[in-house]
């Protein structure tokens, strides 16, 4: 079963103009599918079964330089599934507008509150956004839940009002300079545990040295507390 061709043929047939990509090698992805090339584009896959589809519908431009994600759901039509493409991609509707349509979309949310810097803002705002550009974020909810609340408490964590947030494989580390070049060491970062038994956050601070805790809060502390202890280094 390949999905990129049934779900081309679903386009033909309801006569829609959207044409998926072929991989750089001219072959059709058969447990996905994809738009490459133009600012509207979007990634889909099998989810539970290969009668559901997880998508996103995001914008790429040299101007914002990473990957906007609007809004991601999961389809259990693969109609739908390619009504939703063709409005997004060709027709150039609203995400907003379409998901007023489509229930099975989530918009993405911004954060409720804003750092004074914007420069600063536009950061976290770009760790938000990655984190919901996934086509895979109903398998974990759980820890979907526990990077929200990491993202959450971090941002108004005074201790890193003035840095710059990034993420390096969804670990949440910080910057002093938005040019990400005077950074702490790579073993410095906290994020959520990945297993439910497992206590929710985990410090990392040295190439074994970890630890968790279930407040995050007091993860955020102990973060704050090395952040303090290990010099920043300055990348060329």
């Amino acid at each position: 079963m390949n999905l990129t061709i049934q779900l081309q043929e679903q386009l033909n047939n309801l006569k829609l103009r959207t044409k998926l990509s072929a991989c750089d090698d001219g072959h059709f992805p058969a447990q996905y599918a994809f738009i490459r090339g133009g600012e509207r584009q979007m990634r889909t896959e099998f989810a539970a079964t290969n009668q559901q589809y997880s998508i996103v519908l995001y914008e790429r431009t040299d101007k914002y330089k990473h990957e906007i994600c609007f809004a991601r759901g999961i389809f259990n039509s693969l109609e739908r599934l390619a009504i939703v493409i063709d409005l997004w991609v060709d027709r150039l509707k609203d995400a907003n507008e379409i998901s007023d349509q489509f229930q099975e979309l989530e918009l993405y949310k911004s954060f409720s509150f804003k750092n004074p810097d914007p420069a600063i803002d536009k950061a976290w705002e770009k760790v938000k956004n990655m984190q919901f550009n996934d086509t895979e974020y109903w398998k974990k909810p759980e820890w979907q839940a526990r990077y929200s609340e990491m993202l959450n408490a971090a941002k108004h964590y005074g201790v890193f009002k003035n840095l710059y947030p990034f993420t390096s494989h969804y670990a949440l580390r910080f910057s002093k300079d938005e040019s990400i070049r005077k950074v702490w060491n790579l073993f410095l970062n906290i994020e959520p545990s990945w297993h439910t038994n497992e206590k929710a956050f985990r410090v990392s601070y040295g190439e074994k040295d970890v630890e968790v805790f279930d407040d995050i809060n007091d993860a955020l502390d102990f973060f704050a507390t090395k952040m303090e202890e290990i010099v920043p280094l300055r990348y060329q």
